[in-house]
Parts: structure tokens; sequence; C-alpha cells
């Protein structure tokens, strides 16, 4: 019949878009074909935290970005961090939330090649505009002498820029928060960006698991 020459297999166009749109989000391609409801299942990758889990799933089921709330989420390495917020990508964007995942390091390198070649910097025009951004494996190298002052202010920008329109961040580190905050107010000056991009991150961030007093080193 002729309606069937004009027929749509919307699902077909629906995994098409779900599948541009996790490549678009730079989840890693090893984590593409994961959901949150996944993190449920005997399956999920061993040594995935309880806490973590919990917080990812509890974030997506309550749409917790639509308040501007993140999420700040530590532990050792090893511990499934970078798989729940790559399951949290995918399911974003099946959610139809414009998601993007950046690994933290890389970014920073992404930076740097486009500073030194005077590009433009698109990675970080992206992360400014996703309606949740996610840096992976936020480390302590930004309080060594090798993370520049223009990448500072480049990161500051970015991370004050997503705090202006109520944007969230969702970080992973192996680092407790009250950590990074020491080892900055060591390195840096006052008025330092660093600074004020942790202070961003403990206003607006859920820090988990919560941070007891006396605990500040990762294991």
């Amino acid at each position: 019949m002729i309606e069937d020459i004009f027929a749509v297999d919307y699902g077909a166009l629906e995994q098409q878009r779900i599948v541009q749109g996790i490549v678009r989000a730079c989840v890693p391609p090893r984590y593409r074909y994961l959901t949150v409801e996944m993190l449920k299942t005997p399956q999920r990758v061993p040594g995935v935290e309880d806490a973590i889990v919990a917080a990812v799933q509890k974030y997506l089921a309550e749409r917790r970005w639509e308040s501007g709330r993140g999420l700040y989420l530590w532990g050792p390495a090893g511990c499934g961090k970078t798989y729940a917020v790559s399951a949290l990508a995918c399911s974003l964007v099946r959610a139809r939330v414009f998601a993007m995942y950046f690994d933290w390091s890389e970014l920073l390198e992404m930076v740097s090649a486009r500073h030194h070649l005077g590009q433009d910097q698109e990675e970080i025009e992206d992360a400014k505009h996703a309606h949740v951004l996610i840096l992976d494996d936020l480390g302590l190298e930004v309080t060594t002498e090798r993370f520049r002052a223009y990448q500072h202010n480049m990161l500051f920008s970015l991370v004050n820029s997503r705090y202006n329109r109520n944007a969230p961040i969702v970080y992973t580190s192996n680092w407790p928060l009250a950590r990074l905050v020491e080892r900055v107010e060591v390195a840096g000056e006052q008025g330092n960006p660093l600074l004020r991009i942790t202070r961003r991150i403990a206003q607006e961030c859920d820090v988990v698991p919560p941070e007891l007093e006396g605990a500040s080193r990762a294991g």
C-alpha cells in the first residue's frame, strides 16, 4: 500500500538519536551501552560503592539537575565512579537531556593544546552549554606548577558560567573535597581562581559519600 512507502520506523529513529547523543556526550566507548538502571543488577562492575550508585540513581529519579544541584562523588581508584557517571550520562541522553562527559586530565590537555595553537576552545563551549556537565577524575594536579594560570582562568570561567546559569556539574575524584580544598589553600594565594572553583563545588554539590570530620585522606 502507498502508506507503507512513507511509513517511518520511529523506534529506529529514536535509537539513532540515542546513539548519536551518547557519542556527542563523549561517553567513553566501553561504557556507551550503560543505563542507571543497570547499576541495580548483580552484573554491575564489582566494587561500585553503594553510596555512589544510590546517589546517581537518586539524581536521575528526582531530576535534581533541574534545580541546578550537582554531585561530588569521591572514593579510591577502582570503586566504580567512572562506571556510575557514564551510566548517568547515557541515561540523561535517553531522557533527552543534553549531557557532556569529560575526563578532567584530557580536558586540560585539550585546553592546553588549543591554547598553544591559538584555536577556539570548542570543548569548553560545549561544556558551558550542556544541561548537565560531568567532569571525571578531578585530581590534585590542579595545585601543581604544571597547571598554568590560563588553565586556572579557563576552568574558572567554565565553572562560574555554569554557576551563574544554575547549570549543574557532576564531579568525581579520588580525594575528599576537604582534602582538595586544603591543598588549594596551601598552594594558592588569596584570589586564586582555584580557591573560587573549590568553593563553587562546596556550594553547589552534594558530597557523596559524606565526609566525616578528620577523614581527609583518600586510600
